[in-house]
Order: C-alpha cells, then sequence, then structure tokens
C-alpha cells in the first residue's frame, strides 16, 4: 500500500469554524489509517482546533502557515514527503493542487486530484493546471456533475476523471436513540407535534438563505405552526436575519449557529431544506436520509446522485421557489411522513451508498491503480479506469 501525502490549503477556517471539508478530513483520514494506508495530511495554512480530533484518533496533521503565494512551500511540502517516505499524492483544494503538481514533476510521483465542488478555479490557477498537468493525473470526482470542472478546471484527461462519492462516518447517525428527537427537541423549545423544516449549510449567498426564508412564508400559509431550523453561520446571518422579520416569519425560525451535533438537529426535524444553488454532492442531504428525513432540494450539481430514490425526497426545477414550497407542504401533509419502515429504508440506503467504509475502499483500489500506473504506464488507462470508475 503507498504512504500517501494528503494535501489541502487548510483544515477548517479561522476562529475553529469547520466546513463540510473539515468534516469529510475528520472521517476521511482516522478511516484510511484504521484500513492500513499510512497517511501524511499537510495542511498550507495555519493550525486549526480541528487537528486534535484527529490526533486523538490516531493521526498528526502538519501546519504550514504558509501565506498564500509563499514559493518556498514546495521545497517545504517536498522535505515532508521525503522525510515520512511519501509514494503519491492526493491534493484537495485550488493552492494545494498546484503546489501539489509541482511537487510531483520535483519527485516523480503519481497524483491525485481530488474535486470536491462544481466551481471552477479562479484563470490563473486554471491556467497554472493547464501548464502543470501531467499525463497521469487522476482526478476523483465527487459526483459527475464535478467531472466538467475536473477536465475544463484541474486539466484531468477525460478518461482519468472517475467519480468517487463521498463518504461519512456513520457512528453518529446510527447511535441515536428513539429519545434522541424528543430531547433535542425539548432543548430548542419546540413541541412534539410541531412540523420541523431543517437547513444544514454555511450561511453564504449561494447556499440559498435567503430563498428558504421566502419558501417558509409560503410554508407557513399552509403549515402556520412549521418551524425552520438554520445550523450554520455565516456572513449572511444579519441579512437573513432582517429578511426573516421583513417577511413575518422571524418567530417560526431558529438561527442555530454553527453546530457540532448536526445529528441531533436533523433527528429533531422531519424535512431536510436544501435551496442551494451550486453542490458538488451535498453532504446535508446524505445525512438526512442516514437518520430517515426525506429531502426538498433543487435539481442542481451533484444533489441529482444523491436523491435518486422517490422516497428518499423530491427534487424541484432549479430555482423555482413556488415549487419548492409546494413539495415542502406535500411532505409535511404526507400520512407515511413518519412511518419507521420508511425512515429505516432511507438510512439503509444511504449507508450503503455512503458509509466510510466504501469510501475507503474505492480510495485504496485508486491509491494502489495509481501507483501502480506510475510504474507501468503502459496499461494506466484501462486498469485505473477499471478500478474507479
Amino acid at each position: 500500500m503507498p504512504s500517501v501525502l494528503f494535501i489541502a490549503d487548510h483544515l477548517g477556517y479561522p476562529g475553529g469554524v469547520v466546513h463540510g471539508a473539515t468534516t469529510y478530513y475528520l472521517d476521511t483520514l482516522p478511516a484510511l489509517a484504521a484500513a492500513g494506508v499510512r497517511v501524511v495530511p499537510c495542511f498550507l495554512r495555519e493550525y486549526h482546533p480541528a487537528a486534535e480530533e484527529l490526533r486523538a484518533r490516531g493521526v498528526e496533521p502538519i501546519f504550514l502557515s504558509a501565506a498564500r503565494l509563499n514559493p518556498f512551500v514546495v521545497g517545504r511540502v517536498a522535505k515532508i514527503a521525503q522525510t515520512h517516505g511519501c509514494t503519491l499524492i492526493h491534493a484537495n483544494n485550488f493552492k494545494s493542487t498546484v503546489v501539489a503538481r509541482l511537487l510531483a514533476r520535483r519527485l516523480g510521483l503519481p497524483l491525485l486530484v481530488h474535486v470536491h465542488d462544481v466551481k471552477l478555479p479562479p484563470f490563473a490557477l486554471r491556467l497554472a493546471n493547464r501548464l502543470l498537468a501531467g499525463e497521469n493525473d487522476l482526478g476523483l470526482c465527487v459526483s459527475q456533475a464535478v467531472v466538467p470542472v475536473a477536465v475544463g478546471g484541474y486539466a484531468i484527461r477525460p478518461d482519468h476523471a472517475h467519480v468517487v462519492h463521498t463518504g461519512i462516518h456513520l457512528g453518529p447517525y446510527q447511535s441515536l436513540g428513539e429519545r434522541a428527537r424528543a430531547e433535542m427537541r425539548a432543548e430548542l423549545g419546540i413541541g412534539p407535534d410541531e412540523p420541523v423544516l431543517a437547513m444544514v449549510a454555511r450561511m453564504y449567498r449561494e447556499k440559498g438563505h435567503r430563498e428558504m426564508l421566502r419558501i417558509m412564508r409560503s410554508v407557513a400559509r399552509v403549515h402556520p405552526d412549521a418551524r425552520l431550523l438554520l445550523a450554520g453561520d455565516g456572513p449572511e446571518r444579519r441579512a437573513c436575519e432582517a429578511l426573516a422579520r421583513e417577511l413575518g416569519v422571524r418567530e417560526a425560525v431558529r438561527f442555530l449557529g454553527a453546530r457540532r451535533d448536526v445529528a441531533r438537529v436533523l433527528a429533531a426535524s422531519d424535512v431536510l431544506v436544501v435551496p442551494s444553488q451550486s453542490e458538488g454532492l451535498g453532504r446535508a442531504p446524505i445525512e438526512a436520509n442516514l437518520v430517515g428525513l426525506p429531502v426538498v432540494a433543487f435539481a442542481t450539481g451533484g444533489l441529482r446522485e444523491v436523491i435518486e430514490h422517490p422516497d428518499d425526497g423530491v427534487l424541484v426545477p432549479e430555482g423555482d421557489l413556488d415549487a419548492f414550497a409546494r413539495a415542502v407542504s406535500g411532505l409535511l401533509a404526507r400520512p407515511t411522513l413518519h412511518d419507521e419502515r420508511l425512515r429505516q429504508a432511507r438510512a439503509q440506503r444511504a449507508a450503503d451508498r455512503f458509509g466510510i467504509d466504501a469510501h475507503v475502499r474505492r480510495l485504496r483500489e485508486c491509491y494502489e491503480r495509481a501507483a501502480g500506473a506510475s510504474i507501468a504506464c503502459g496499461g494506466m488507462r484501462s486498469v485505473i479506469h477499471r478500478s474507479c470508475g
């Protein structure tokens, strides 16, 4: 098994703020180590408190605290790779991919570029990727929707861009007891029979919080006792609080801020809403299905690949707020909304498709084949395609 240099821009945002990538690293890096992969996590930016969770689970991250345009960072990372005997590079995020490509050229190591979202890198980075791309670089795409980004933004050959869905550590979702719903509702001051919607997302414009508040106004006309839980924080919060007051739904909306107990928030809810304008895959809808909740989302990006079964949720046309509101109201009115058999079936489908163990197996296959392909380039294309596609 190769020794993997896992390189990323940062573990989380300043001030200890976590995001989807943080949670992915916390789930994946210890799972890789437990599966026998020697992984060396290297973060280009400053220390983040989530490092302590990694250390507690046997993974020692390295932080370089490097400035954005530090020309010496490649040399520092090269020393780390050589010191730890790394034989393969797994790159995440914009800047780390450029650093990883310079490093791969310098040390002659195989490279995997992990593409997590549907945003193209800035033009300067796209140009750098085109100039530095290796013939054998392998692209790991969290969904089919990001494959064009891997090809056009990261200069991955189309036949080397492969879908590897994100994996999630199932423990927090499977360990919820029957009392979790009642306990969390009691903590939030919500009655046992009040319809509850949950939205779990950083409060950034593209996540659609403002649209969700407008949708909530429509839902409240049909379900006046409905509540909306907003789990997450960010620059949109103040504007959204003002908009909720303007729309007359402030009393129905709970701004929960950043939460580390998302599973409990979901357990207290009835439906997850995802009004996002852009999603590479979407962690929140997977988490919702893991606790048995149906989802309403715009049919954008990788969300189509999460909500595939008709019982797992409803996808509505992008930007159609009225259709979204109707879908939410319709789910809340379904007699089968709390049917335990359907909830368990949702949870099982999500666990089978997105559990961390299956994800790690796919990564190991890709690591092994990428490492083998760097030695035997002649058969690389067909081998990697069959193993990781």
